[in-house]
């Protein structure tokens, strides 16, 4: 196949919906030669900051001259920023080229009647991508939970990493956060160490004992490990407890506990004998970059676009925007999946922003707009409704002295940032 043949393959079996459990994705793997047991690898689990800690490990990889592919979800501007060889994505050509093992696997599984789901599809490609263009390593972001995600039939483990973990998928990982660790702390093997963010007492424990049935070492995090001085146009500046600051190529404050547990991670790394020194982790940080999260468009208004998706997401996204532009007015554009736990995350938002415009989030999943906003009204006095979301920032952009938070979703921020390019 070439690329278009490959995209349009891929959307048509996008239909299957969510299907925890590993047996389809190793018979899925099976049928194309396993070409996971070839990597190395580190995977990473958490609620939310995996894409961010996962795009800073890529880039302190690529400083230190390591061949490593990374998989991340979802894709905000295009599909293959999913699938990272170093720092850049992959060509259509490579993904192509892996696509067409991948559908060679799922069609001689479907003369057996078994059909993996679009996610383990697009999970396959990724273990097929790193082992034809040669990586030794892959990093690895669980798209949710942990034990039962596709992700983890990865081999040769030699860290796993978990960020911060709250209510968030409760469908199927349960509703409470030691529920959810369980599931999280699926991602431990026997003898791969754990690097934790900051937990509560209940899940650090859940991870300890996960760690300890598994004959692994469990290190936390702790938390303030790394502070921010300052965020300049070029970055963040966080202090170490010991040493010189650290630039990192992020915004916002959340940042903060992210960088910590790349940086444990990273010297974990070079425990494990990967050729990672200080100075590339310095080189790495500078240069990390990952799309959709805090991120800086424009200057008359000023947007600020971040996927915060759930409760504990909104919290660091508003704590963030309150840090970078105190005493500025801040208008929120907001669209949400309806199965999300929108209504705590409106109650966040309120402290932080003055007013509200309440679009529709695509997809089947896309809550209307005319439901968040009735349901906003509750917290902000000035709420429009706008279904369209170009709509609601070409309103929002009227505001040129204001901060523009986008937010609610990743699904609809490639839409709006064309838009916003534009309108600068």
């Amino acid at each position: 196949m070439d690329f278009l043949e490959s995209m349009q393959w891929l959307h048509g079996q996008r239909d299957r919906g969510i299907r925890p459990g590993l047996d389809t994705m190793q018979a899925l793997l099976a049928r194309m030669g396993n070409p996971q047991k070839g990597l190395q690898s580190i995977v990473v689990a958490g609620t939310n900051g995996k894409g961010s800690v996962c795009a800073m490990l890529s880039a302190v990889l690529e400083a230190a001259g390591c061949s490593a592919g990374t998989y991340t979800s979802p894709a905000v501007f295009q599909l293959l920023e999913q699938y990272k060889l170093g720092t850049s994505c992959c060509t259509a050509e490579q993904f192509a080229q892996a696509c067409t093992l991948v559908r060679q696997g799922a069609e001689a599984l479907a003369r057996d009647g078994i059909y993996p789901t679009g996610f383990e599809l697009e999970t396959a490609a990724a273990f097929a991508l790193f082992a034809q263009q040669g990586c030794g390593l892959a990093v690895l972001e669980c798209g949710m939970g942990g034990d039962l995600d596709a992700v983890n039939v990865a081999e040769n483990r030699l860290l796993a990493v978990i960020t911060p973990i709250a209510v968030d998928h409760t469908r199927f990982l349960g509703d409470t956060p030691e529920e959810i660790a369980r599931h999280k702390a699926g991602i431990v093997t026997p003898g791969c160490p754990l690097v934790t963010a900051p937990q509560t007492p209940a899940v650090l424990s859940v991870l300890e004992d996960a760690c300890a049935a598994a004959g692994s070492r469990c290190i936390p995090v702790p938390e303030g490990a790394l502070t921010m001085l300052e965020d300049t146009p070029k970055g963040m500046l966080l202090k170490p407890e010991e040493g010189e600051p650290y630039l990192l190529g992020l915004h916002g404050a959340y940042q903060c506990g992210n960088a910590a547990v790349a940086l444990e991670a990273c010297r974990q790394l070079a425990k494990a004998g990967l050729p990672i020194s200080d100075g590339d982790i310095r080189r790495g940080f500078a240069a990390a970059r990952h799309p959709g999260r805090f991120q800086l468009l424009g200057e008359a208004p000023v947007f600020v676009l971040d996927g915060a998706h759930n409760p504990h997401g909104m919290d660091a996204f508003c704590t963030g925007l309150e840090q970078m532009f105190p005493g500025r007015e801040i208008l929120a554009v907001m669209g949400v999946f309806r199965d999300k736990a929108y209504d705590r995350m409106l109650q966040r938002l309120s402290r932080t922003a003055s007013g509200l415009y309440a679009v529709t989030a695509p997809g089947a999943r896309g809550l209307d707009a005319r439901q968040l906003g009735a349901a906003a009204e509750a917290y902000f006095s000035r709420v429009r409704v706008e279904p369209d979301p170009v709509q609601g920032i070409r309103e929002a952009a009227r505001h040129s002295d204001a901060v523009i938070a986008v937010c609610g979703s990743l699904s609809f921020l490639a839409e709006v940032a064309a838009e916003i390019n534009k309108v600068k």
